[in-house]
């Protein structure tokens, strides 16, 4: 498009401003579509991150409950051990405290827990051995 460095109106070309549209309108698209996976990468981000920061909080927070159980000890990584271990003897000043207050914090076994079924799936045992079934909406 010539015509506006031109002295002079130069012939129309009709089909230009269409064509020029239309090409337009394709790059909005395909900009669009990129805006949105990039938005995504970052709420994978964000879920990953979270995900560790909430880990990491709980290992920080229990280390000597998971350091002296083993049954918590298989639901973590190998890094994640050695990280709840390396805690413990910086802390373990903190047990020599009186005797009415509790040697180690430990996790709480009497919260509330809501879950819900994203498919079919056998009832639920419970620690009192009753079952419980869930049924999907």
């Amino acid at each position: 498009m010539n015509e506006r460095h031109a002295p002079s109106i130069l012939a129309a070309q009709e089909q230009l401003p269409g064509l020029l549209l239309d090409h337009i309108r394709r790059q909005v698209h395909s900009l669009h579509i990129r805006i949105m996976l990039v938005q995504t990468e970052v709420e994978r981000v964000f879920i990953v991150r979270s995900y560790i920061r909430t880990r990491l909080y709980k290992i920080e927070k229990y280390a000597r409950f998971i350091t002296a159980d083993a049954e918590i000890q298989t639901r973590l990584t190998t890094a994640e051990k050695a990280y709840a271990s390396s805690l413990p003897p910086a802390q373990a000043h903190l047990d020599d405290q009186p005797v009415f207050v509790p040697p180690m914090v430990t996790q709480p076994k009497s919260r509330a827990v809501f879950a819900y079924e994203l498919k079919k799936c056998p009832p639920v045992r419970l620690p009192d051995g009753t079952t419980l079934a869930l049924e999907k909406d």
